[in-house]
């Protein structure tokens, strides 16, 4: 430790090296115990626990959407008479299903990355 001293030369009080305090009552320096927080165990538990929760639902949407696009009739399951075939409605329709099939992927997809970011957040704020 080193000393404190005025411009007189006069010794003021022993400053502190590192994480030491001086108690202003006795003048002697003091290591001040951290105490670990009970809920910090729990709450990185549950931090990776949403971690992969995202991730879970990412690899869904990519399972999904490879089944989705292996299809040889990709979605598509128009039933209709052999002789005249398929209706524009039907096709507008079947069409309008496999765009909303689509966009809800995204949207898994977006969710899960959300997710798996919350996770990270969580886990780095229980870690500080």
């Amino acid at each position: 430790m080193d000393k404190a001293t005025s411009t007189k030369g006069i010794e003021l009080m022993e400053r502190p090296a590192g994480n030491e305090e001086i108690t202003p009552e006795t003048g002697r320096t003091e290591t001040p115990v951290v105490a670990r927080r009970r809920g910090d165990l729990f709450a990185k538990l549950c931090s990776i626990l949403v971690f992969f929760l995202g991730i879970v639902l990412i690899f869904f949407v990519f399972w999904l959407s490879y089944h989705l696009f292996t299809d040889p009739n990709l979605g598509l399951h128009i039933a209709s008479n052999p002789k005249t075939g398929p209706s524009i409605y039907d096709i507008v329709k079947e069409f309008a299903v496999l765009v909303l099939r689509i966009m809800l992927l995204c949207l898994m997809s977006i969710c899960g990355s959300l997710i798996a970011n919350k996770g990270i957040h969580l886990y780095f704020s229980a870690c500080q």
